[in-house]
């Protein structure tokens, strides 16, 4: 089924199959989500990043329009692009141009004593610790404008990867269209998963989607350690596959979330499905549910593929 824009009719992802235009993985070695976009689309969605309105609204809402983070749309120089090189180039796979977005380090150590302690890492109240240092009797503070930085840039390539201006020759189908919100105040993430991608959460293959349900989660501590230098417990960053087909994360925040949204009714009509957040206040959370998002995205992909295997237990 089509949409008409204009005069031109672009297909919709929910309702049919389009051939895959770019992919997401997570990378554990340069801890950050890599961008896989087909050669025949890096043209056009170069093209759009440099015509697009937003980067002036995105540069004054999130303080980036000083010359060292200054936007560079230019894709196909082999150069870092996006805000201050967020978007880094890396070696073609197949008939991908990849680009990786190294996640960014907000909370830093300023290399002064704890305040709060006094150096000490100890709180006079509880034995817990000093919650401010972690213990570690350092000073921290929270470097914002790295987190505004690296995620609007991310916005930035999701906005224009919407609505391909042609169909790539790929024979992969596209497994979800992604959509961020950066602002100032305001965060969120969605996305639309395509009937290809439904079908694989609807069947059962328990000891698969457990295994990348693992994956997920190991991946979203990653990138929330890189984030916030902080060891997550055990269930603080999750990952949810149930048998109806409901796929879900959760990170670190007041019930912070990504979840599939509509009826599972859409499966017995070889629909796709709609993805949307709860609770996203800050960029920290909006990378973090990302990367799991991303990690599983790229396991399905190597599943399909017929390259996936499953995780040792421990």
């Amino acid at each position: 089924m089509k949409k008409e824009i204009g005069k031109k009719e672009i297909k919709v992802l929910t309702l049919e199959n389009i051939a895959c235009w770019y992919k997401l993985r997570w990378d554990s070695n340069r801890c950050g989500v890599v961008f896989s976009i087909h050669k025949s689309a890096v043209a056009w969605v170069e093209d759009r990043l440099r015509r697009s309105r937003l980067v002036t609204m995105i540069e004054q809402e999130c303080g980036l329009n000083d010359l060292f983070n200054s936007f560079n749309p230019n894709l196909q120089e082999g150069k870092s692009c996006g805000f201050g090189g967020a978007i880094e180039p890396i070696d073609p796979r197949g008939d991908f141009f990849e680009f990786v977005v190294p996640y960014p380090q907000v909370r830093k150590q300023t290399g002064r004593v704890c305040v709060e302690c006094s150096g000490t890492g100890e709180n006079q109240l509880y034995d817990g610790g000093c919650f401010h240092c972690r213990k570690t009797g350092r000073e921290y503070v929270y470097d914002w404008h790295e987190g505004y930085r690296v995620s609007a840039s991310v916005a930035l390539l999701f906005n224009t990867l919407q609505f391909p201006d042609e169909e790539t020759l790929s024979g992969d189908y596209q497994l979800a269209e992604v959509s961020f919100l950066v602002e100032k105040t305001r965060f969120g993430i969605g996305a639309d998963v395509s009937p290809t991608l439904c079908t694989f959460l609807n069947v059962p293959r328990p000891d698969i989607h457990d295994s990348m349900r693992e994956s997920s989660c190991k991946d979203m501590n990653e990138a929330h350690l890189r984030i916030f230098g902080r060891e997550l417990h055990k269930n603080e960053c999750r990952a949810s596959l149930r048998e109806d087909g409901h796929l879900g994360f959760v990170c670190p925040g007041d019930a912070c979330g990504f979840y599939t949204t509509d009826s599972r009714d859409g499966y017995s009509r070889c629909l796709g499905c709609k993805m949307s957040d709860h609770n996203v206040d800050q960029p920290g959370q909006l990378l973090t549910l990302l990367a799991g998002f991303a990690s599983f995205l790229g396991s399905v992909d190597r599943f399909l593929s017929g390259t996936y295997s499953i995780n040792p237990k421990k």
